[in-house]
């Protein structure tokens, strides 16, 4: 018998406006348009992004908070989380970046050397202090992924490990990497307009997901991070008939879906495990059209034959691209669209309405050893 994932997501829905944390009420009004921030033009035209996370969030202080017009808020990590926390950005189309500039607002930065690190597209940039532009090249940017490499509070103790001298980096446990200001510039300069998610309830039903759950949970579908999977977990096929209901708490409207296909860790674990290649969508009970995907790691956007308006929706696996080693299906990330506006949704956990969930850990590496030599934790 297959097992039944049910599990429990906040919705995004990607448009032209930014709402708080988490919806105050279900049936509060929508959100208005997004103002622009500071330094920003009002009528220039909304830049969306595809996806965004942060690799740990204070409940109340939320990555997407960043983006509120509101100097008061702005993200903050859970505490005891030092240096190597990080933000991505993923833009729903490439576009040239002059820089990017992160304010700490109050906060006091300690350090002397890089706050902040960028990776563009993957490859290390520039880095800077708080308040620093730093450039980005003026080159097509599709990611952009942001290192917080130093605050100032490390501290530096001496421990013994395996007979020799080392120096080891602690970071202090109530401690945190706090950003209140999260500024992108185009290559002319211009600070953009970011249209930032807003979030709705929703939930969402697979047929089947491979054990363990924790790691295939269909939760990986909606969290950005290309490299987290879902799998599913028929044992007579690899996946075929196998369903993914969606179920939204108000009604959207639905005219393309992107679909980051198989299991996107390496070219390895692509190639190992099955794709998927046919699938049908449409309203959950009503008709379906059936589209293909092509056997690429690429986000492939599937305009609808129909747009579908309403609350429930179904996707169902009809046949897929074989695995070189495995019969396992994986689709590493789902967006749905509505127009040009990204509608895509991030996990919430049971006790944390933070967008990530990611627990914050205790940090700390060892440096050197005292000879000049090093060594890894």
């Amino acid at each position: 018998m297959m097992k039944t994932d049910f599990t429990l997501f906040l919705f995004l829905l990607l448009l032209a406006s930014c709402g708080s944390e988490t919806p105050k009420n279900a049936g509060a009004p929508a959100t208005p348009a997004n103002p622009a921030a500071p330094g920003q033009t009002a009528d220039r035209p909304p830049v969306y992004l595809e996806g965004i996370y942060a690799s740990s969030s204070t409940l109340g202080k939320d990555v997407f908070d960043l983006f509120d017009n509101d100097p008061g808020t702005g993200w903050q990590t859970k505490t005891g989380a030092g240096p190597d926390e990080g933000i991505m950005l993923y833009f729903a189309n490439a576009l040239p970046l002059g820089g990017v500039r992160v304010s700490t607002g109050d906060a006091a930065y300690h350090g002397d050397g890089d706050f902040v690190l960028t990776y563009v597209n993957g490859s290390p940039g520039a880095g800077g202090k708080p308040g620093d532009t730093i450039p980005l090249g003026d080159k097509p940017v599709k990611a952009l992924y942001l290192r917080f490499v130093q605050t100032g509070l490390e501290q530096i103790l001496k421990r013994q490990k395996g007979g020799t001298e080392v120096e080891f980096e602690t970071f202090p446990q109530d401690a945190s990497i706090s950003i209140r200001e999260l500024t992108v510039f185009d290559d002319k300069g211009n600070p953009l307009r970011l249209a930032p998610p807003r979030r709705v309830h929703g939930m969402v039903k697979v047929s089947s997901t491979l054990a363990p759950e924790s790691a295939y949970s269909s939760a990986n579908l909606f969290d950005a991070r290309k490299e987290f999977v879902w799998v599913e977990g028929n044992k007579k096929t690899s996946g075929e008939g196998d369903t993914l209901v969606f179920n939204f708490m108000e009604e959207v409207n639905i005219t393309a879906v992107q679909v980051w296909n198989g299991y996107q860790r390496s070219d390895e674990h692509f190639a190992a495990n099955a794709r998927l290649r046919d699938f049908e969508f449409g309203a959950a009970g009503g008709p379906k059209t059936t589209y293909t995907l092509r056997d690429t790691k690429a986000g492939q956007k599937i305009e609808l034959q129909t747009p579908v308006k309403g609350q429930h929706f179904e996707l169902r696996i009809k046949n897929a691209y074989p695995g070189r080693n495995y019969k396992d299906l994986a689709i590493a990330d789902l967006l749905f669209f509505d127009g040009d506006k990204p509608l895509c949704w991030l996990r919430s956990c049971r006790n944390n309405t933070s967008a990530n969930c990611t627990a914050g850990r205790p940090f700390h590496r060892w440096r050197k050893f005292s000879t000049g030599g090093s060594a890894t934790s």
